[in-house]
């Protein structure tokens, strides 16, 4: 099979698969945030689902913790999909996963992945819409750990991703298996939040990721 790397600028407008045609976004002032568009789909199958979305509002000082979730693939050692969800005062949580984002036909090639193949994607989701997807339809194991960051910069971690989820709205990325995939976002957002953290900026964890 012959790869092709792509020339033409990332895009906002194709025929996205249903399930990520919707672009989230956030509207913050000072304490208050509202987030546009998040997705609850509740899947009975790849093709067969439900389809809703909702808008929510709330204190970023409300942000509590944050969890960070791996999802190990089959067939691949090492590879995995990560993402995070921020749980709020209340007890309900909002997940953030840095995807591909796929067009009808298109199927996830880490081989694609580095020639420009994949526009980048924020899903902003409901638990109750990306656990159960990788769990109960891709079949793949969910762990999720509780990070140590205080409320302060979880809150900072969530501005900054919010912060990027805006920008793709308005500037489109590509996707990059290497550099830019679902979790050197994360780190990047981490360093933004606090440049302190000694995370490294790059690591084979993050190429490998079901070992981050």
């Amino acid at each position: 099979v012959g790869y092709i790397y792509k020339t033409t600028p990332p895009t906002n407008t194709a025929s996205w698969v249903s399930e990520q045609r919707v672009l989230a976004s956030a509207e913050l002032s000072q304490d208050n945030v509202t987030v546009r568009n998040v997705r609850e789909f509740r899947f009975a199958s790849t093709s067969t689902f439900e389809a809703h979305y909702y808008d929510k509002s709330f204190k970023v000082s409300d942000i509590e913790r944050v969890w960070f979730a791996v999802s190990p693939f089959d067939g691949i050692p090492g590879s995995a999909h990560t993402f995070v969800s921020f749980e709020l005062k209340d007890k309900t949580f909002l997940a953030v996963s840095v995807e591909i984002r796929k067009q009808f036909g298109e199927k996830y090639s880490p081989f694609s992945g580095v020639l420009n193949e994949y526009e980048l994607y924020y899903v902003v989701a409901d638990e109750r819409d990306v656990i159960p997807l990788r769990a109960s339809v891709y079949k793949d194991n969910v762990y999720l750990y509780p990070s140590s960051a205080k409320p302060a910069a979880a809150q900072a971690l969530f501005k900054s991703m919010m912060a990027r989820v805006n920008s793709l709205n308005e500037k489109p990325e590509f996707y990059n298996t290497l550099w830019n995939n679902c979790t050197t976002n994360i780190v990047r957002h981490i360093k933004e939040a606090n440049p302190a953290n000694p995370l490294p900026r790059l690591s084979w964890r993050y190429i490998l990721p079901e070992h981050s």
